[in-house]
C-alpha cells in the first residue's frame, strides 16, 4: 500500500474513531466516497479498536469454549490446567511446568497468523525475547509445537501473572490518581528501556498488554508482532486486509507503513499514560493542543512529548520521557550550594558462612537551596554516620527542623536521607516508609532538587525495585550531572543490574569528582574483593582509613578482607581494633566467625550470643549462632531452634525488600538445613533469577543442596560459583561444608581451578 492511501487511511479512521457509533456510517459513506475496499480496511481497523482491550490473563467465567482440551499436555511437559482468555493473538491457559513443577502462562498462536516461514522467524523472536530478564517484563521461556488430534498447535510459554490487564481495570476502575499512577508510568518506561537496551521493539502496546500485579506493572507480548507483521509495509496486512497491530495506539510511522522504532513505543506509551490519568481514550493525543488535557503542565508536557507525529522529536528513550514526572509541577531550577551526608545501602552481620559488610551506599547530592544553621550541624553528623548516636542526633534535629518548617524542601530530603541511614542499621521498616515519605514531600516542594530523587533511588534499589530506581536517578543526573553522590547511587544500580563496565565508569566518576569521600574508597573495595582482586582492594580500603582514621566500619571490612584471604590474625586483629574505635554487634559477629572459622565452636557462639542479645530483631544475628551452635553434639537441638527464629525474622523482611538475593538466598540455606526441601529450593531459584552471576548467590546454592543431600547439584554448584567469582579458598574454609570438600569430585575441580589460575 502506498503511502497517500495509508494517509488517507489514517486519517479517515482517526475522524472515525471520534464519533459516536450512530454516525459513523454516514461518516463512512461521505469520506470513503464509494471506495468499497477503502471502507472495508477502514471498519476493520475500528472493529479492532474497539475490541484491542478485551484480552485478560484473568478468570473468563464458568465453562468457557476453547479449544483445547483441560488435562492436554503439550511438548511432553505442559499440563493444560486452566483455560484463561482469548485476544488476537490466539488462547491463554495456565499449565503446570512438569520438569520444573511450576505453573507458567501458555499461549497458542492461532491458526492462519503464521505463514510458510512464520514459524522458524517466530522462534528466532521467542529466543530474542528470552534475553530480557527485567521485572517489569513478562518473561517468555520458550516456543514448541505440537499436533493436537490431527492439528498444528503452535505455542509459547511465559511467566504467569496473576492480576488484571491495565485494559480491565480502566474498564471497571475508571482512571487513577496521578500518585497511584506515576509509579506504574515509570515501571512502564523501566521495561521499555530493557528491550530497547536489547533492541527489541515492542509494536503493539496497548491496554490490554499491559497487566498490574500488585503495585508491579508488567509489559506483555513484546517483540511478537514483527513475526505476524513482517518489516515490509505491504506485510502490515492478512489476507484479509486486518492490521495485526491496534490502529488506535500505532504511532504515525507505523500506520504509514514505515518500520517501527523505539519512537514507536515511546508514542503508545504517551497514549497510555493519558488514558491511565484521565480515563479517556487516547488514541488521537497528537492531536490535542497543550492546555486540553485538564492535567499539571508536567504531565502533560511528557504526554504531548510521547505523542509527537514526528518521530524525531519524540523523547530518545522510554526513561527521558517520564523524567519529569512528577505529582506536583516542578519549580524553577535554583543554585546548587551544598554537598551532602553519606548514605550507606548494604549493612549487617558477616553471615556464616556468606561474608557480609559494611559500607556502599550514597552521599547525599548538593542540594537546591540555602541551609540553616540545624541543617547543616545534621549534615555533618550524618557524614560520620558510622557512629550510632550521630545519626539519632541528626533525626531529632532534623524533625525540628520540619515541624518548625514543613515546607522547606532541604529538610524534608535531608530526613529523608536520615531516616534511610538508619532503615540500614535497624531494618525497621517504618523508617522505609517514612524515608520515602519524607524524600517526595521535598520533591513536591522543589521538583529540581536532585537529593531526595539520590535518596528514592536508594531507598528503591535496597528494595529490589531496580526500576524505579533508575528512573530517580536518571532524574538526578539531569538535575546535577556533577555530582559524585550520583554517580555513586548510578554505580550501586549498574552492580545490581550486572553491567559491570558502567560500573566501573560510574565509580570512577564519582571518585574523581570527590577523591577525598571515603565512602567511594570502601565501596569499591568490597567489588574488588569480590572479584578476588585482594590487592587492589586493599589499596582502596588503605586510602578510605587514611581519609577517615576513626572510622570503625573501615577496620572491620578491613577485618573481612583478610578473612577472605583465610588470614584468620590479621582478620582478627583488624575486627578487635574496630570493636575498640565503636563496639557495634556486627564487627563483634565477625570476631566471632573468626573463632568459628578456627574451629572454637565453644569462644564462637558465646561471642555471637552476646550479639544476638545486641540485636534481638536480627535474624542474621540468630543464624550466626544457630551455625556456631550446629557443631557441637549437646547444642544441635538449640540451633535448629535458633534457625527457626532467623526465619521467623527474616521473612517478613521479604515483604519490604521482596528481590534482595542476598536475605533470599540466605533464608533458603536455613530452610535447607531444617530440610523444607520445597521452600528451600523455590527461594534458592529466586534469588539466583534474581543475580544469575553473582558469586554470593551461586555459594549460598552450594550450601543449599549440601544441606539438602543433593551432591550433585551441590557440586555443580561449587563449579558456577568459582566460574563466577567466588573465592576456592573460602569454600574449603568453611566447616559447613566440609564433607563436600572431603569429595573427590571437589577435588577434581579444585585442580580444574587452580590450572586456570596458572
Amino acid at each position: 500500500m502506498g503511502t497517500a492511501k495509508f494517509a488517507q487511511l489514517k486519517s479517515i479512521f482517526s475522524h472515525a474513531l471520534e464519533l459516536k457509533e450512530g454516525e459513523v456510517a454516514a461518516y463512512l459513506d461521505d469520506a470513503c466516497a464509494g471506495n468499497l475496499s477503502l471502507r472495508a480496511q477502514v471498519e476493520e481497523m475500528l472493529r479492532q479498536a474497539a475490541t484491542a482491550d478485551t484480552a485478560m490473563l484473568t478468570d473468563v467465567g464458568q465453562a468457557p469454549a476453547h479449544a483445547l482440551e483441560l488435562g492436554t499436555t503439550l511438548g511432553q511437559r505442559f499440563v493444560l490446567k486452566r483455560f484463561i482468555g482469548r485476544g488476537g493473538m490466539g488462547e491463554v491457559y495456565l499449565a503446570e511446568d512438569l520438569e520444573l513443577e511450576v505453573h507458567v502462562a501458555l499461549k497458542t498462536v492461532r491458526a492462519g497468523l503464521l505463514g510458510t516461514q512464520g514459524v522458524a522467524r517466530f522462534k528466532r523472536e521467542v529466543q530474542l525475547s528470552r534475553q530480557v530478564t527485567h521485572p517489569n517484563i513478562c518473561r517468555v521461556f520458550d516456543v514448541g509445537k505440537e499436533d493436537v488430534r490431527g492439528q498444528a498447535v503452535t505455542f509459547l510459554t511465559m511467566e504467569f501473572l496473576e492480576g488484571e490487564t491495565l485494559a480491565h481495570h480502566l474498564a471497571t476502575k475508571g482512571k487513577m490518581s496521578l500518585e497511584k499512577a506515576e509509579p506504574l508510568v515509570r515501571q512502564m518506561a523501566a521495561g521499555l528501556a530493557a528491550l530497547h537496551e536489547k533492541g527489541i521493539m515492542h509494536r503493539d502496546l496497548k491496554p490490554a498488554n499491559v497487566m498490574l500485579v500488585g503495585s508491579r506493572l508488567c509489559i506483555m507480548d513484546f517483540g511478537l508482532a514483527r513475526v505476524f507483521q513482517g518489516e515490509g509495509s505491504d506485510e502490515h496486512y492478512t489476507q484479509t486486509g486486518a492490521i495485526l497491530g491496534t490502529p488506535g495506539y500505532m504511532a504515525p510511522e507505523q500506520l504509514m507503513g514505515e518500520t517501527a522504532t523505539a519512537a514507536s513505543d515511546i508514542y503508545a506509551m504517551g497514549l497510555l499514560i493519558f488514558e491511565m490519568v484521565t480515563g479517556k481514550k487516547a488514541s488521537l493525543v497528537d492531536t490535542l493542543a497543550a492546555g486540553k488535557t485538564g492535567l499539571p503542565a508536567n504531565w502533560e508536557a511528557v504526554i504531548l512529548g510521547c505523542a509527537a507525529r514526528d518521530a524525531s522529536l519524540r523523547p530518545k528513550t522510554a526513561l527521558e520521557a517520564v523524567a519529569g514526572l512528577t505529582v506536583a509541577e516542578p519549580k524553577k531550577r535554583k543554585p546548587l550550594l551544598l554537598a551532602g551526608a553519606a548514605v550507606v545501602i548494604v549493612a549487617g552481620l558477616i553471615s556464616i558462612p556468606m561474608l557480609r559488610t559494611g559500607g556502599g551506599g550514597s552521599s547525599l547530592p548538593q542540594s537546591s537551596i540555602s541551609v540553616n544553621d540545624d541543617i547543616l550541624r545534621a549534615r555533618q553528623l550524618l557524614e560520620r554516620y558510622y557512629k550510632p548516636q550521630n545519626v539519632l542526633e541528626a533525626m531529632k534535629t532534623l524533625e525540628k527542623v520540619v515541624a518548625e518548617n514543613p515546607n522547606l524542601a532541604l529538610g524534608h530530603a535531608t530526613l529523608g536521607a536520615a531516616q534511610f541511614r538508619l532503615f540500614v542499621d535497624t531494618k525497621d521498616v517504618k523508617l522505609l516508609e517514612a524515608a520515602q515519605e519524607a524524600c517526595k514531600r521535598a520533591v513536591e516542594l522543589d521538583g529540581d532538587m536532585a537529593e531526595p530523587h539520590v535518596t528514592l533511588g536508594n531507598i528503591y534499589l535496597s528494595t529490589g525495585r531496580k526500576d524505579l530506581a533508575r528512573s530517580e536517578l536518571s532524574t538526578a543526573l539531569k538535575l546535577d550531572s556533577k555530582s559524585a553522590e550520583v554517580h555513586f547511587g548510578l554505580a550501586q544500580l549498574y552492580r545490581a543490574e550486572g553491567r559491570k563496565a558502567e560500573q566501573e565508569e560510574a565509580i570512577q566518576k564519582a571518585i574523581d569528582l570527590a577523591p577525598e569521600n571515603w565512602v567511594f574508597h570502601n565501596w569499591r573495595h568490597g567489588e574488588l574483593r569480590d572479584q578476588g582482586k585482594y590487592d587492589e582492594a586493599l589499596a582502596e580500603i588503605s586510602i578510605a582509613e587514611k581519609l577517615m582514621p576513626d572510622n570503625p566500619l573501615i577496620y572491620n571490612n578491613l577485618g573481612v578482607l583478610h578473612l577472605r584471604k583465610t588470614d584468620l590474625g590479621k582478620a582478627r586483629v583488624a575486627f578487635e581494633k574496630s570493636i575498640e574505635l565503636e563496639p557495634r554487634a556486627r564487627t563483634m559477629g565477625n570476631l566471632g566467625n573468626v573463632y568459628y572459622q578456627e574451629g572454637k565452636y565453644v569462644e564462637a557462639a558465646g561471642i555471637l550470643r552476646k550479639v544476638a542479645e545486641m540485636e534481638p530483631k536480627n535474624y542474621l544475628a540468630r543464624a550466626n549462632l544457630a551455625a556456631a551452635l550446629d557443631r557441637m553434639a549437646d547444642t544441635k537441638a538449640e540451633a535448629l531452634a535458633q534457625y527457626r527464629k532467623a526465619i521467623q525474622l527474616g521473612e517478613p523482611l521479604l515483604e519490604a525488600t521482596p528481590n534482595d538475593e542476598r536475605l533470599i538466598g540466605n533464608l533458603a540455606s536455613y530452610q535447607a538445613v531444617l530440610g523444607n526441601r520445597e521452600r528451600a529450593t523455590a527461594l534458592i531459584r529466586r534469588a539466583v533469577a534474581l543475580q544469575p552471576e553473582n558469586p554470593n548467590v551461586a555459594q549460598r546454592a552450594v550450601a543449599v543442596y549440601e544441606f539438602l543431600k543433593d551432591r550433585d547439584q551441590a557440586l555443580s554448584w561449587v563449579s558456577r560459583a568459582l566460574k563466577n567469582g567466588y573465592p576456592l579458598e573460602s569454600l574449603k574454609s568453611d566447616p559447613e561444608l566440609a564433607d563436600l570438600v572431603a569429595d573427590p569430585r571437589f577435588k577434581k575441580l579444585e585442580v580444574n581451578e587452580k590450572e586456570k589460575r596458572k
